[in-house]
């Protein structure tokens, strides 16, 4: 009888095992997010600026690859034409799939007016024409919020800046971290912007 008792609580014991172990892999299993991200730009007159992307993430949220700072100086050379900051492709993972948990994700555009003060055209008026918007996966969906902001006194999509002056885009995607584990969700948060050399005040 004590021999059975044994046996049935070392099978217990081993099935409890089995089902913190299964949980464990299930837990650690996450969510893979593929972000395609650039900007293109266009340029009329002749455009002082830096234009420069940065990444973020969540504090549950792992960048595997990519995300890497990057920057463009404009010196007055172009003085028409459009041309793509490659921001590239970002994989994504999630650190925990517990019930609650997000992935989030965040790339920042910004525009500097780098134009000396005192030239006849050292305004920059720049215009983001195209934003992300929110994408779907099979029947999951995950919000895309675009904030902008910077040194400018009323933060929008267009915004003059007079020379030292920024605008900043910030796009941020969340979703569950939870869902799709098997899948791989893939979105394209490209965006464009102008760039006009404009007269001073």
């Amino acid at each position: 009888m004590r021999r059975k008792i044994k046996l049935i609580s070392t099978f217990a014991s081993l099935m409890l095992v089995f089902v913190i172990m299964a949980y464990s892999v299930w837990a650690a299993q996450s969510i893979n997010v593929s972000i395609t991200n650039s900007v293109t730009y266009t340029v009329e007159g002749e455009v002082y600026a830096l234009i420069s992307a940065t990444t973020a993430a969540g504090d549950n949220t792992t960048i595997i690859s990519g995300g890497d700072p990057l920057s463009v100086e404009l010196l007055g050379n172009e003085t028409e034409g459009s041309s793509t900051l490659d921001i590239g492709n970002v994989e994504l993972d999630a650190l925990s799939t517990m019930s609650g948990q997000t992935i989030i994700f965040s790339y920042i555009i910004t525009i500097q007016n780098n134009a000396e003060s005192g030239i006849d055209y050292d305004n920059l008026t720049v215009t983001f024409s195209t934003v992300p918007t929110t994408k779907v996966y099979e029947s999951e969906s995950y919000g895309i919020t675009v904030a902008f902001g910077g040194t400018v006194v009323s933060p929008a999509a267009t915004a003059v800046l007079a020379p030292g002056e920024t605008l900043t885009m910030t796009v941020t995607f969340e979703g569950d971290a939870r869902c799709s584990h098997d899948t791989t969700a893939t979105t394209i948060l490209n965006s464009a912007v102008s760039l006009v050399a404009t007269l001073a005040d």
